[in-house]
């Protein structure tokens, strides 16, 4: 089996100057779907954010130079990357905030 993980694209493990009595202290860690259960409430109130399907996709931190990272929202220079993990299908296929979306 062929991985679709881009190199340089590994988990970093880290989650350097992320609010973690907010958010936990694995947020972002390891490959996850750290946002599927309180999108809502984590999220309320970040400039720019809107809650939605992204909620349920799994994903970690990844190195700046990873070419499928994002610019983290929470901490200027972090990066995230969905693409550095496997989908949770049964997470993405019950995923609440999908209809967000729809609404």
């Amino acid at each position: 089996q062929v991985s679709r993980r881009p190199a340089g694209c590994d988990c970093i493990g880290a989650n350097p100057g992320v609010p973690t009595w907010r958010y936990g202290q694995q947020y972002g860690t390891s490959c996850h779907t750290w946002d599927a259960e309180d999108c809502d409430l984590l999220w309320s109130g970040v400039s720019g954010v809107t809650v939605g399907e992204w909620c349920c996709e799994s994903w970690c931190y990844v190195a700046s130079g990873c070419s499928s990272g994002r610019p983290s929202r929470l901490v200027e220079g972090l990066f995230y990357s969905y693409d550095s993990c496997d989908p949770d299908l049964v997470v993405e296929l019950d995923c609440p905030w999908r209809a967000v979306l729809a609404a």
